[in-house]
């Protein structure tokens, strides 16, 4: 939710602003990201099946790596992306519309949120809950 309130200057800010919620600091959440990554890199080599994404780790592998790519100009469209990345991102999307509320559920997680309701004190700022 707090994401969605940050406008930014223009479309790579809140790029790069959700980049850096889903590349947290914490030794923790930079595990998080080698773990997505390795998971992504034995998909593509055909060992493992659409099972990885439950690891919302891989989400934010994808997320990133699409993110980055806009920002530093590798890709300019979805025609662009590699074509790793291009099914990396069909397989989540396929996978997250398997079950009921999949998707709501993976997005909070990946994001390390509890849920979509604002503390009472956030409301004018969505952001100040986490704080």
């Amino acid at each position: 939710m707090g994401l969605g309130a940050y406008h930014g200057v223009d479309d790579n800010d809140r790029r790069r602003e959700i980049v850096e919620w889903f590349g947290k600091d914490s030794p923790e959440d930079k595990y998080i990201l080698m773990v997505g990554d390795l998971l992504l890199k034995i998909r593509m080599a055909g060992k493992k099946g659409s099972e990885i994404y439950e690891f919302p780790g891989v989400g934010r592998s994808i997320y990133i790596r699409t993110l980055a790519g806009l920002i530093n100009g590798e890709f300019r469209s979805i025609d662009d992306f590699p074509e790793w990345l291009q099914l990396a991102q069909s397989e989540l999307a396929e996978w997250l519309r398997g079950a009921p509320k999949r998707k709501s559920r993976y997005f909070l997680d990946m994001a390390g949120l509890e849920s979509y309701r604002l503390m009472p004190h956030a409301r004018s700022d969505p952001r100040g809950q986490f704080e």
